[in-house]
């Protein structure tokens, strides 16, 4: 047995890792079930869109609809997180997460080839509560485990999710790789519906959480019941302003989040279509089969996974140079897939962006979480998904006319020298690329 600061038994993880907290064990392995079905339904969406009009721009419309969402909602969402039970939110986002999949698995018993426009739609209701649940997740989590385990909880979130998505995209593609080859007509029922079976678990573990409301001080004066639903009305308006300007103020403040932040929108603006691409180069490069196009995602999380656990016992502080780093070696790979064509070299090069891809997510997710109050902790986390968000329907939407222009390789390296660019805007900033973690968050 391997021996030392990576050693990874289940059982020590359970007795002395950051899994012996109890809440924070039964939002973990709630999620374990949940993002096994995550793991293949987007990319379910994306294909059956691609086999059932062969048009790269309704695929692209597909993904569209999945990011408006976090662009529409979640100034919401982030409030919500604040101002309600954050347990409450994340178990109302699995359960309606789980009707509509069940929903969506009985369309697809009775029309096996659905419609752009039930795709798109499914697409935007999943992501409309997914916004829900994510900033509720991301603030409950520090009031799971104490700081000094903090690090280890995000990384274990993030490799696990991986290890997850790796398991469900090796098992599609070999089950519903081969019921699609066998039978296409049920392919998209079946996957579909094993992930409204595993929403419908998840929400079960939810149910185990204590309430976890934010640690706020109420306002006599926007908390005091009003006396008629105009008044409802109004109260409602403005204290969710106050709250996005207070949350807005906090990340403007911040000097790591405000120089992070347009970071994370230029990196997302330039991969966004990304699983546009992974879809058009498998049909003209590998034959267009679904298990070929899952290993290629297979191959990501398996390093993404693998490191994760490694980035979380390096419990690594330098999170303003990893960020802007990270963003430029991610661009010079991308680019590296233009000239990667033969399927083997492929795989290890996408591989590759799943190694240094940890290196970024969990450090700034991290510091997010230490650096932030917990009273505005969830605005903070949906003030960055949605404005990072807003970048992705415009992403997406240029990637169908660039893979026509410029061919799929043009399109890998514009890709890759959009996320160099947004990397070295980092560099321009020295406190930036010397910012650290809060000592707590190290352990250190």
């Amino acid at each position: 047995m391997v021996r030392g600061a990576f050693a990874l038994s289940p059982m020590s993880f359970l007795s002395k890792g950051v899994l012996r907290h109890r809440d924070f064990r039964r939002l973990f392995f709630g999620q374990i079930i949940s993002q096994f079905g995550d793991s293949v339904y987007m990319l379910v969406l994306l294909f059956i869109a691609n086999k059932v009009t062969k048009d790269p721009m309704a695929v692209g419309l597909v993904g569209v609809m999945q990011a408006l969402p976090f662009v529409f909602f979640s100034p919401f969402a982030g409030v919500a997180a604040d101002r309600l039970d954050r347990k409450k939110l994340m178990l109302f986002s699995d359960s309606a997460s789980a009707v509509i999949t069940f929903g969506l698995a009985f369309y697809a018993f009775v029309e096996p080839k659905p419609s752009v426009a039930v795709l798109a739609a499914c697409a935007f209701l999943l992501s409309t509560v997914n916004t829900f649940f994510m900033p509720a997740r991301t603030a409950a989590i520090p009031r799971l485990v104490p700081p000094e385990d903090l690090m280890e909880a995000n990384g274990l979130a993030v490799a696990t999710q991986q290890f997850v998505a790796m398991a469900g995209l090796g098992v599609s593609a070999f089950v519903l790789g081969a019921v699609y080859r066998l039978n296409p007509d049920y392919f998209f029922f079946w996957a579909v519906f094993i992930n409204a079976i595993t929403f419908a678990v998840s929400a079960l573990f939810l149910t185990g959480l204590p309430e976890i409301k934010a640690t706020r001080e109420p306002s006599v004066e926007s908390d005091a019941p009003p006396q008629s639903w105009r008044d409802n009305i109004r109260a409602v308006i403005r204290t969710m302003n106050g709250d996005l300007r207070e949350g807005l103020r906090v990340m403007r403040q911040d000097p790591v989040i405000a120089v992070a932040l347009p970071i994370n929108v230029l990196g997302t603006l330039a991969i966004s279509g990304f699983m546009v691409v992974y879809v058009a180069l498998n049909d003209a490069w590998y034959g267009g089969n679904f298990d070929t196009l899952a290993l290629i995602e297979f191959s990501f999380v398996a390093a993404m996974m693998v490191f994760s656990v490694v980035v979380a016992k390096l419990k690594l502080a330098r999170v303003g140079l990893l960020f802007a780093g990270i963003n430029i070696a991610l661009g010079v790979l991308v680019a590296l897939m233009a000239i990667s064509k033969p399927y083997p070299l492929f795989l290890i090069v996408n591989l590759l962006c799943g190694v240094v891809l940890p290196f970024l997510i969990i450090p700034i997710n991290t510091y997010m979480q230490t650096a932030v109050p917990d009273e505005v902790r969830g605005r903070v986390s949906s003030t960055w998904g949605m404005v990072s968000m807003a970048m992705q329907p415009l992403g997406i939407g240029l990637v169908g006319p660039a893979l026509g222009l410029i061919g799929i390789e043009g399109t890998l390296v514009a890709m890759g020298v959009g996320l160099v660019l947004a990397g070295g805007y980092g560099f321009l900033k020295p406190a930036f690329i010397r910012a650290t973690l809060p000592s707590s968050a190290t352990n250190t």
